[in-house]
């Protein structure tokens, strides 16, 4: 690979961000405004309700209209989406209300995802050199799931944002030692705690950063002209650690030490202030933060028994966040090459105590040992990750790429002639051809996933054909923890909402007794159709059958059309490039019999099976909704005896 000139590189990276901006702008108002993301559309109502106070003693109380009374997320990104869209309501009026307010958050979730990508480039430049960065910055860009949550404002983005550039801030802290950078690290870990909670680790970055720079640890400062050589020694391997006794001893290395544990109280303090000047009701509402911020600690441990965190009953810890990483959020060649630029930057860190990696160390593995041990595994949670996987994936490769070009000059200083075009192929082209498969790859993989957003959301679909095909004031069943549909809309111009028909709510998350058997009885003999929007609660309850054996037995006999009920019509969309399709599988794990209509379903020439994904990757944007229609009208006793376990 030809090394690049420095002014090649920066109109690479211009056309790289200009392409990722473009990226995760395009469909922006993928649901025509339906909200269809539960946590985005929370966000949004919080933030709509907001509004100063009418004065300061107002403020300083939790009653304050100010406060969002919501911890589960930091306040920043509602603050920020408050006062932006105020701004944007001087060009524009209605960019402030709450039909357009969706908008406005999406677009500065795009702007700051495009931001981490170039931040990636930065560090990557800075810790090795700018084919790394710009590599890794590649990854980024094209990474499906940096795409996808740009199009959601649900603060995922914002968080790997202001992630990367404090241990970019972390890295000036190594490089200098100066208090300026110390103050600045802090500024980015506290906007990063007002962002969400999970941010904490930062400050074992801040600390690895300022231990770095003390040379009590006989480590020595990354110095700019050791970053400015690529392949460099770094100094603190150099040096090695030496006797403890005399470092701790060491007048020099007592200022330095002295310094350092200043610098560390300053980043500690600023990053305090920050984060109470971006989430105030922190402190004063300090009683609520501690419920919102219990009530999510115990629900991601699973101790909170909630209907959503079902479906991560035994996954396994730390696979299934890898797994999920590797098929869905990255695709297979990224995702193997970043995983593998995980383990390799491990091996660096553990033979050769190199300070870069270290640091990189301090927060993407305690990151991901706390994270993937979790009961709940969202597949956003791995976003603040991501990035630092790029660059380490980009780092591998680029080391291949010199340890192969290094492998062919000795082999030709020794035989004085070229080496054998075989060889030359393994140590040289090989490299350079996989470096090019996996960003190819990744690039058609967010091209396939574009296809998403060219489509109608499938609950529009769905909600569409219902309108148009059953009759007001029919009777439809529904499942409670799932979108309602159909959803207000309009239909050949006049407004249609769900409230027309004659709707069933069932409630199948509640604990099987025979209470409730005999209420699924009666809403399966009363109801004309059933409406799963989406695999949440099929794809979650049999996965529990000793817990809930009715349940299972339930969704069993309908998705096998045992209950006199059978598939009628469904909408699927998934992503898509040309003539192949990158399929889901909702039956197959838990295992769970395919429906007539689906069974021979292909939505291209050639549909790829990938298995299960989990399910916030998929009913947000692409879900499946599947209606069933009463086709024989079985009796009381019928069905008693067909749901009763066996």
């Amino acid at each position: 690979m030809i090394r690049l000139k420095k002014s090649g590189g920066l109109i690479a990276l211009a056309l790289l961000l200009l392409v990722a901006l473009g990226l995760r702008l395009y469909g922006l108002n993928w649901d025509e405004g339906g909200l269809f993301h539960p946590d985005e559309r929370w966000i949004l109502l919080v933030v709509d309700e907001l509004a100063l106070p009418p004065d300061l003693a107002t403020f300083l109380t939790p009653d304050s209209p100010l406060n969002p009374q919501f911890f589960a997320y930091g306040s920043f990104p509602l603050y920020l989406l408050k006062g932006v869209a105020y701004v944007l309501s001087y060009w524009r009026e209605d960019l402030a209300q709450f039909d357009y307010l969706h908008l406005v958050g999406r677009a500065l979730s795009a702007l700051f995802d495009t931001g981490t990508v170039l931040l990636i480039y930065l560090l990557g430049k800075t810790l090795y050199e700018r084919r790394v960065g710009l590599l890794a910055a590649a990854f980024v860009a094209f990474t499906v799931l940096h795409i996808q949550l740009s199009h959601f404002y649900a603060v995922d983005t914002l968080l790997a944002f202001f992630v990367v550039l404090a241990v970019t801030l972390a890295v000036g802290v190594m490089r200098s030692g100066g208090l300026r950078w110390g103050a600045a690290l802090g500024v980015g870990i506290g906007l990063a705690l007002a962002t969400k909670i999970s941010a904490l680790p930062l400050f074992l970055a801040a600390l690895v950063a300022w231990i770095v720079r003390s040379s009590t640890f006989k480590v020595q400062s990354l110095s700019r002209s050791n970053f400015a050589r690529p392949g460099s020694p770094d100094p603190g391997q150099k040096r090695g650690f030496g006797n403890p006794l005399r470092a701790i001893l060491d007048p020099l290395s007592l200022s330095k030490l002295g310094r350092g544990m200043a610098g560390m109280v300053l980043t500690t303090v600023v990053a305090g202030l920050v984060f109470l000047l971006g989430e105030p009701y922190a402190l004063i509402d300090w009683v609520g933060f501690l419920k919102g911020m219990l009530k999510e600690s115990w629900m991601v441990q699973g101790l909170l028994d909630a209907p959503y965190t079902v479906q991560y009953v035994g996954t396994p810890a730390y696979l299934y966040p890898i797994q999920q990483a590797i098929l869905w959020s990255m695709g297979p060649p990224l995702g193997l090459v970043a995983f593998g630029g995980f383990a390799f930057t491990i091996i660096v860190a553990l033979r050769q105590r190199r300070s870069r990696e270290i640091l990189l160390l301090s927060w993407a593995l305690p990151y991901f040992l706390i994270t993937g041990g979790l009961q709940v595994k969202y597949l956003r949670y791995m976003l603040p990750l991501i990035p630092f996987l790029c660059l380490m994936g980009a780092h591998l490769l680029i080391s291949l790429l010199d340890g192969a070009r290094g492998i062919r000059k000795q082999g030709i200083r020794k035989q004085g002639l070229p080496v054998h075009l075989s060889t030359c192929f393994l140590v040289h082209l090989f490299p350079c051809l996989l470096v090019s498969l996996i960003l190819f790859s990744a690039i058609l993989y967010s091209l396939a996933f574009l296809h998403i957003y060219t489509q109608r959301h499938p609950w529009l679909q769905v909600s569409e054909w219902i309108y148009r095909n059953v009759p007001r004031r029919t009777s439809m069943a529904i499942e409670h923890w799932e979108h309602p549909l159909p959803v207000r809309m309009a239909v050949d111009g006049r407004s249609r909402s769900r409230h027309e028909y004659d709707l069933h709510i069932m409630a199948l998350y509640e604990e099987d007794d025979v209470e409730k058997l005999d209420g699924l009885i009666q809403d399966l003999l009363a109801s004309d159709y059933i409406i799963l929007a989406s695999n949440r609660l099929y794809g979650s309850i049999p996965r529990v059958p000793e817990r809930y054996p009715l349940t299972s037995r339930y969704y069993q006999l309908l998705l096998g059309e045992e209950l006199g009920f059978r598939l009628v019509y469904f909408a699927a969309v998934y992503p898509r490039l040309l003539d192949v399709s990158l399929v889901d599988d909702t039956f197959r794990d838990p295992p769970l019999p395919v429906p007539a209509l689906l069974a021979d379903y292909r939505p291209s020439p050639l549909s790829l099976n990938l298995g299960r994904a989990d399910e916030s990757f998929t009913v947000y944007d692409h879900p499946k909704p599947l209606i069933f229609r009463k086709e024989q009208q079985l009796s009381e006793a019928e069905l008693r005896h067909l749901l009763e376990c066996r």
